[in-house]
């Protein structure tokens, strides 16, 4: 039975249907209510600093397999998904309603005080929420250190929820029979991870959270020190995750610091950046070819099997392209004397990420002139020659 739940599980999560996950059976067996619970007593709950927290502790301690864990893991993945799609990346969801049952589970709902007559009066959309008590229970659980979350956060409940279900799968302190499975979750840090920096942008606050800025490091640093024991094959994995390491840096305002681990990026990602000057032209006018900056960005790894793979991918590009008249004086791409300077070799779009990093940084560290500004569209210009950008 676990295991039919668990690839019911994996399959909605990796077809992006997160809702879905979170009403799945293994939702259901993850936040049945506890009959022998009785945490609903308010004098128990005031002695406990985080009390939903304890909750998902509660719920954790049904966990008597990997195959359970990893459930777990998952149900907290589609949680954060949501959460970020809503606050960030979108798409927003059409039906306001889908999240009914989610925003927040039937098990939680007493403990946040959710009354579904309110609902029903302010149309039980996710917006009108926010000036509920059940929005501003949420918020006082995400708080830091007196930190106060944004009031206008979409589904913050969800973001608790992903935090505090991987915060005990990656820590599991004092539950040994917890910690036999968890320590093969090897990707659980790293979501852990990701959540704490989701948690640190939410946050109101002129400086970032010392706290949660130790708890990113040590997660960070065991995740590189996981997949550092097989750089052969782990390699893009081992950029990846110093990229995010280093954005994660970038939040937490440890600009340095995120400098250097863009530079391990690029390194285990074995691409090869030159920023340089060629001659070109940018109009179709233009008698005389200038000095042009120029991103010089190329993989070293360039086998037979990836070149096959670009190949094959590039045609399927150009079949759906649009093909535009050449009725504008600027060239869509800046013409290069040297013929080498217009050839463009595929990036992957963890190469692509990389270099916008790189942008990044020089954006953080030069002042707002015209050179920074030159420079920075060298990078994107680079980055844009890819249609799946």
């Amino acid at each position: 039975v676990t295991s039919q739940r668990l690839f019911l599980l994996a399959e909605m999560v990796a077809g992006g249907r997160y809702v879905e996950a979170l009403k799945s059976p293994s939702a259901e067996w993850f936040f049945m209510s506890d009959d022998n619970s009785d945490l609903r007593s308010s004098e128990k709950m005031n002695t406990v600093p985080n009390k939903f927290w304890s909750q998902i502790e509660r719920k954790m301690s049904k966990i008597s397999s990997i195959s359970e864990s990893v459930e777990a893991e998952l149900l907290a993945i589609a949680a954060l998904n949501i959460f970020l799609q809503l606050n960030y990346t979108g798409p927003a969801f059409d039906d306001k309603s889908i999240l009914d049952g989610v925003n927040p589970h039937p098990c939680f709902a007493d403990y946040f005080h959710v009354c579904p007559q309110e609902e029903e009066e302010k149309g039980r959309t996710i917006t009108d929420r926010r000036h509920t008590k059940y929005h501003n229970a949420v918020l006082s659980e995400l708080a830091v250190d007196g930190m106060w979350p944004c009031q206008v956060a979409e589904v913050p409940y969800l973001l608790l929820l992903a935090r505090s279900i991987l915060s005990h799968l990656v820590s599991a302190d004092g539950r040994p029979e917890l910690t036999v499975f968890t320590s093969k979750l090897f990707a659980a840090t790293c979501w852990s991870a990701r959540a704490m920096v989701a948690h640190e942008r939410l946050l109101l606050t002129n400086e970032p959270s010392s706290k949660l800025w130790d708890q990113v490091v040590v997660a960070f640093e065991r995740c590189i020190a996981e997949y550092r024991k097989e750089d052969a094959e782990n390699s893009q994995l081992l950029a990846a995750l110093y990229l995010e390491y280093g954005l994660a840096s970038y939040h937490f305002e440890h600009g340095k610091k995120g400098k250097k681990l863009f530079g391990q990026a690029l390194e285990a990602s074995e691409l090869s950046v030159e920023v340089t000057g060629s001659e070109g032209r940018r109009t179709k006018f233009q008698q005389k070819a200038t000095a042009q900056m120029i991103v010089r960005a190329t993989p070293r790894q360039s086998g037979k099997l990836k070149q096959q793979e670009s190949l094959a991918k590039s045609s399927e590009v150009k079949s759906q392209m649009v093909e535009h008249p050449e009725d504008n004086i600027l060239f869509e791409t800046v013409q290069y004397e040297n013929g080498e300077d217009n050839k463009v070799s595929e990036l992957s779009v963890l190469e692509q990420a990389i270099l916008l990093a790189l942008c990044l940084d020089v954006k953080n560290n030069n002042p707002a002139d015209g050179l920074t500004a030159e420079e920075m569209s060298a990078y994107l210009a680079r980055v844009l020659h890819h249609h799946d950008d």
